[in-house]
């Protein structure tokens, strides 16, 4: 849907670190992150236990940083309520706002961009079409995340768009702030 695209572009914007998902699920595997596991989408890398030691690192890295007084985007695809719950608790201890970017596409456009990944040499996604069917098939909707701090972006025409849909929504909250530092026009 465009959100390993738009993520580094954001965290350029905004000054802010980027944890992606993937790159962190290989790391831990100790696995180079262009490698493509040999295993079914479910065992392995990708298996309940090692997306949850995924999550809890990614949730680590965002606490460490965040303390800090720095701003975090986690590239991940948040299908699990209990991974999502995760965050909005630490945003809640942290007493910081949280947003959660919902990134939608036409079934179509998902199938061409997945397949034009393909082609690439170094993709760190192991994303297929098989695994987005996959995906969709368990993907929890974010009914469970309050209307303040989500936001769905259609991501089917430029994506420049949705990012500047993701700056138009965090300048009109309050609860979003936007760092000082940020270089959004």
């Amino acid at each position: 849907t465009g959100k390993s695209t738009i993520a580094p572009l954001l965290g350029d914007l905004t000054g802010f670190s980027v944890f992606n998902s993937d790159t962190t699920r290989k790391r831990l595997a100790s696995i180079p992150t262009t490698a493509q596991p040999r295993d079914e989408y479910r065992p392995g890398i990708y298996s309940d236990n090692f997306t949850r030691r995924t999550y809890d690192t990614l949730l680590t890295a965002a606490e460490r940083l965040l303390k800090g007084g720095r701003g975090v985007i986690v590239d991940a695809t948040f299908k699990d309520p209990l991974h999502r719950a995760l965050f909005l608790n630490l945003a809640s201890r942290l007493k910081i706002s949280v947003l959660f970017v919902e990134f939608q596409a036409q079934e179509q456009e998902i199938f061409r961009r997945l397949q034009e990944c393909r082609r690439r040499l170094d993709k760190v996604s192991d994303a297929s079409w098989n695994v987005y069917l996959l995906h969709k098939e368990g993907f929890v909707p974010f009914s469970d995340i309050p209307d303040h701090c989500r936001l769905i972006v259609n991501t089917d025409t430029k994506l420049e768009e949705g990012i500047k849909r993701v700056e138009e929504f965090l300048r009109e909250r309050d609860n979003c702030e936007i760092p000082s530092s940020s270089i959004f026009r």
